[in-house]
Order: C-alpha cells, then sequence, then structure tokens
C-alpha cells in the first residue's frame, strides 16, 4: 500500500465505516497544514471525503483522550453517537465556550487583566484575554477535564488559549498574543480598556447603592415605626 496515495485510502476506509472519527484539528479542519496559502492543498475529512457517514470531529492540537473515551463509551452505552454542533463535534465537550468555564472569568467581570508577562496580575491569576486569550471564542471543555490527566491546562499555567480546537485556527487566531478587537457580551466594537474601567466601577457604584438602599429601608423603618409612650415614673398622675 506504499504506493497509494493518502486520499485514496481515506476514501477507502471511511466509504466502508459504519462511522469515521477525525481526531485532532488536523484530520477534523485541515489544522496548521492548512493555513494560508496551503500550498500542499490540505485537508480535513469532511471536505477531503465529501458525505462521509457519521462523521465526528474531535478537534484541538492535539485531540483530549478524555472526549475519544468519552465518545466511544457513551456510543457502546446508548448505541448511538451523541449530538454533534455545526462543526459535527459534541455537544458533551464543544457545547460552551473555554471562556464560560474558565477559572478566570471571575476576574474578566471584574475588569482585572494580566498587563504583561510576569506583573502582578499575572502572579495574582488575573485574565489573559489583553494577553490574547481566545478563550470567549474558543468551545471545548479544557477547563473541566484538563490535560494530561487533569494535572493542568494552559489557562491554568498561565498561557492564554490559542483557539486551536476551532476551524482555520491558525488563520483567525494569530497573532497569538494580541487580544480581540471586541469584548464578549459587550458588543463587537467595544473598547477592553474601557470595559475593565467601567466593571470597575460598577462594583463599587453596586456597593454604594446597597449602602444607600439599607440606609434608606432602615430609615423608612423608623419612620413608620409604632411609637411606645414612655412608661410613667412613680410619683407621676
Amino acid at each position: 500500500m506504499h504506493d497509494r496515495r493518502a486520499i485514496d485510502i481515506a476514501r477507502e476506509v471511511c466509504g466502508s465505516a459504519s462511522a469515521t472519527i477525525a481526531i485532532g484539528t488536523c484530520a477534523a479542519f485541515g489544522g496548521i497544514p492548512a493555513a494560508g496559502p496551503n500550498p500542499t492543498g490540505a485537508l480535513g475529512v469532511s471536505d477531503a471525503v465529501p458525505g462521509v457517514k457519521n462523521l465526528i470531529n474531535l478537534s484541538a492540537c492535539p485531540a483530549n483522550v478524555e472526549n475519544l473515551t468519552a465518545l466511544l463509551v457513551h456510543y457502546l452505552t446508548f448505541k448511538r453517537w451523541p449530538a454533534l454542533d455545526q462543526y459535527r463535534r459534541p455537544l458533551f465537550a464543544y457545547g460552551k465556550s473555554i471562556h464560560d468555564g474558565c477559572e478566570r472569568r471571575a476576574h474578566y467581570d471584574a475588569g482585572q487583566y494580566v498587563e504583561e508577562w510576569g506583573d502582578a496580575g499575572h502572579r495574582e491569576g488575573y485574565c489573559l484575554y489583553k494577553m490574547g486569550c481566545k478563550g470567549p471564542v474558543t468551545f471545548q471543555n479544557c477547563p473541566h477535564i484538563k490535560w494530561n490527566g487533569g494535572t493542568n491546562w494552559p489557562i491554568g499555567c498561565g498561557h492564554p488559549c490559542i483557539g486551536c480546537s476551532e476551524p482555520n485556527f491558525w488563520d483567525t487566531m494569530t497573532p497569538f498574543y494580541r487580544h480581540l478587537p471586541g469584548a464578549p457580551g459587550f458588543g463587537a466594537a467595544s473598547d477592553l480598556d474601557k470595559i475593565g474601567a467601567m466593571a470597575v466601577a460598577g462594583v463599587g457604584a453596586a456597593f454604594a447603592a446597597h449602602g444607600l438602599i439599607q440606609i434608606a429601608k432602615r430609615v423608612g423603618e423608623n419612620r413608620y415605626a409604632p411609637v411606645t409612650p414612655p412608661a410613667k415614673e412613680e410619683g407621676d398622675r
């Protein structure tokens, strides 16, 4: 078989298989080899073998063995393949963005960002969005299952997500250390630096408003509380 083209082998194997699992971003979407200008004409399975039966993509560079195991166990248990997203990836593994499950999400919401490598925010575990993290537009369960037997994951180690599980990530996510032009949840044209300041101001305003509400509540309670006449002292008529 050494004289046969890989594309011919893929067509033969995928054409007769009950299901095809494309493991890794290269197999699923072409990966780095398919990055522009793609001189070799690299393709993912869906483009190389159109119409393949029951194609399931397990993208990421590399694919996580935990997701592969879960996929096979699902089929052995239920005798059917799991629900897939628009890129034919299992929803149980790719149904939510990394941003939604990130351990640094609270810092993002508070407007606390790493400004440069090794600064105080970096050491404190602040959000890596300004350092180029692509978690808001990347879908995978890395924050939950992690890597190397659940030891850690890139963001946990202080490195931003580069979006390796997404189609055309090399072309659309680079430069890897430049943040996205907009901020999720605030509109595509949002200014991240202003959002951070707004978030901090908003938290302060919330605390101030809470204090004012509590004061007003106490004033109201005192205003409408029944008045108890003072007890008569001995000798009073």
